[in-house]
């Protein structure tokens, strides 16, 4: 009698430690998962400003060619002595032209930037080991 309740405690104890194990091991997940977490938010965030200066300095240089396109537009009608509403409408409607061809161009390529920096999401793995097999012996 005395052996069985020496055992049954140090199944007990056995048991004990298996869960303190677990907490432990889930705790660390827990944790483990938040710092993933974290440092996905880090990365997004860094990715997202990169985008954002590139966006802003590919617009900024776009406009800043095509005004200086327009002003020597400009300067070349008024050369060849042309009316006034010519020399300032024609360069005008050119450069809004090019502006809008820039700017699709420039949309499309943020598209497929963006595009390309979404990963694909992996099939859903089973987590759960699979049975096993009995095999049935002979006797």
């Amino acid at each position: 009698m005395h052996q069985v309740q020496y055992k049954a405690e140090l199944l007990e104890q056995e048991v004990a430690r298996e869960r303190m194990e677990l907490a432990t091991e889930r705790e660390n997940l827990q944790l483990l998962r938040q710092a993933i977490g974290v440092r996905a938010q880090q990365r997004y965030q860094a990715d997202r400003k990169r985008l954002k200066a590139r966006w802003t300095s590919g617009l900024t240089f776009i406009c800043l060619s095509l005004f200086a396109l327009m002003v020597v537009l400009e300067l070349i009608f008024s050369s060849f002595k042309t009316p006034f509403a010519i020399t300032l409408f024609v360069p005008l409607a050119i450069c809004a032209a090019l502006s809008y061809v820039f700017a699709r161009i420039h949309i499309s390529g943020r598209i497929q930037v963006l595009v390309k920096a979404q990963p694909q999401k992996a099939p859903a793995r089973n987590t759960k080991p699979a049975p096993k097999q009995v095999k049935a012996t002979a006797r």
